[in-house]
C-alpha cells in the first residue's frame, strides 16, 4: 500500500512540474491529467479518492498559475530585441552551435566606422560577458523543459584569453558540460599557458581551424578541433594515427542563423 502510494505521488508531482514549466507547460492541461487519474485511481481498493474536491484542485491550479506568472515576469526581464544572443547551428553530430551576442544601437551607421571599432574593442569582455549570461539564460530555460540539449561554442580572441574576463564555471552538469570556449588553433602556442589556467578553472576548449595543413598537430594532444569538409577527406589517412593522441576532430557544416526562439519551438525526434 505504502509503494502505491508513493507512486500516486510521483505520478502527480510529474504532471504538476511539467503544467508549471514556464516555457512549454501548460497548467489548464494539468486538469484533465488529474481527471483522468482520479478516475484511475476510483477504481482501486487501496486508496480513499475524493474526486470531487475542486476546492483543493482549483487551490492547486492558482499556485500553479502564480508560479508561471512569477518566473515568465523574471525571463521577461532579459527579453531585449536589440540586445540579444544569435545562435548558427556549425555541427549535426555532435550537436554544437556557435553564439554570437548581437546589439543595436539607434543611427550608430552615421558614426565613424573607426570610431566606433574603436569604443567596442574596449567592451569586448564585457559584450562576451553579456553573451555568456544570455547563454546560461537558455541553458536553464531548455532544463526546465526536459530536453535533450546541445552545446554551445563561445568565440573568444586572444585578448580575452590574456586576461581575466570574469567568466565562472557553473558548477552544474547540464550547465557545465553544454558550453565550450571556442579559440583558434593560431592562437595555441601564443596563449597556451593561459589556456591551460581555463582549462584548470574548469573551462571546456574546442579549437576552430580552417587551414589545410594537418602538420601543426604533430606535436600537439589532447584536444578538439573544429574544421572543414575538406579538411578531414584529405586527411583521413593522418587523422586516423592522430586519435592515438585523442585530437578529436568535428566536421563543422555552418547552417543559418537563428534566434533562441528556434531553438526552444525545436521539435524532439
Amino acid at each position: 500500500n505504502e509503494t502505491f502510494l508513493i507512486a500516486v505521488i510521483v505520478c502527480t508531482a510529474a504532471y504538476v512540474d511539467i503544467a508549471a514549466n514556464v516555457i512549454d507547460g501548460d497548467y489548464i492541461s494539468l486538469k484533465n491529467k488529474l481527471k483522468a487519474l482520479l478516475k484511475h485511481l476510483s477504481k482501486t481498493k487501496l486508496l480513499k479518492v475524493y474526486a470531487n474536491d475542486k476546492v483543493t484542485i482549483n487551490s492547486l491550479f492558482e499556485k500553479v498559475r502564480k508560479s508561471i506568472a512569477e518566473e515568465e515576469k523574471f525571463f521577461s526581464y532579459f527579453e531585449e530585441l536589440d540586445c540579444r544572443n544569435e545562435y548558427q547551428k556549425v555541427s549535426n553530430n555532435p550537436l554544437y552551435y556557435k553564439v554570437r551576442f548581437v546589439y543595436k544601437l539607434e543611427d550608430i551607421e552615421k558614426y565613424d566606422k573607426k570610431l566606433v571599432e574603436k569604443y567596442r574593442s574596449e567592451y569586448i569582455d564585457k559584450y562576451l560577458n553579456i553573451c555568456y549570461e544570455l547563454l546560461l539564460l537558455l541553458l536553464l530555460k531548455e532544463n526546465l523543459m526536459n530536453r535533450d540539449i546541445g552545446t554551445y561554442l563561445i568565440p573568444v580572441t586572444d585578448t580575452i584569453i590574456s586576461k581575466d574576463n570574469g567568466l565562472k564555471v557553473f558548477d552544474v552538469p547540464n550547465f557545465k558540460e553544454h558550453i565550450k570556449l571556442s579559440i583558434s588553433i593560431l592562437m595555441y602556442e601564443e596563449n597556451k599557458k593561459n589556456i591551460n589556467k581555463m582549462i584548470e578553472k574548469g573551462f571546456k576548449i574546442i579549437y576552430r581551424y580552417s587551414g589545410t595543413d594537418i602538420k601543426i598537430f604533430n606535436d600537439k594532444s589532447d584536444m578538439e578541433v573544429l574544421c572543414t569538409k575538406e579538411f578531414l577527406t584529405n586527411n583521413s589517412t593522418l587523422i586516423d594515427k592522430l586519435k592515438e593522441k585523442n585530437i578529436v576532430f568535428v566536421e563543422e557544416n555552418s547552417e543559418e542563423i537563428i534566434t533562441e526562439k528556434v531553438i526552444l519551438n525545436k521539435k524532439e525526434n
